[in-house]
């Protein structure tokens, strides 16, 4: 059964910072334009295969508010933050961030 994968507008906003930010530090609209691709194309195996990434809770030691079955996939040099629903067989992309990032604290925020 194929899940639909949503993003929520956080992580379109997240997409297009990205986007900005390659295109801008690295002067290059293809690596930026390149890398949004691998993200979705990423996103797009959820479909298939929605509890492929880590569960959040663990990592972070609590339970993320309003979440189902939160989890995390690593897509290169980001993390996709997901929700899966089961009742609705859906996949909802909450955040995409840089694993540098301080995802632990920005998602318990």
């Amino acid at each position: 059964m194929d899940y639909n994968v949503e993003l929520t507008d956080s992580a379109r906003q997240d997409l297009a910072g990205i986007y900005a930010y390659i295109k801008d530090q690295f002067f290059s609209e293809e690596a930026a334009r390149h890398t949004v691709q691998n993200i979705l194309l990423g996103l797009a195996a959820l479909e298939l295969f929605p509890t492929s990434g880590f569960r959040v809770a663990p990592r972070i030691g609590r339970s993320v508010p309003n979440a189902n079955d939160y989890r995390g996939l690593v897509l290169g040099n980001h993390i996709a933050f997901y929700d899966v629903v089961e009742s609705k067989i859906l996949v909802e992309v909450d955040r995409i961030l840089h694993s540098k990032q301080n995802w632990i604290e920005i998602l318990g925020s």
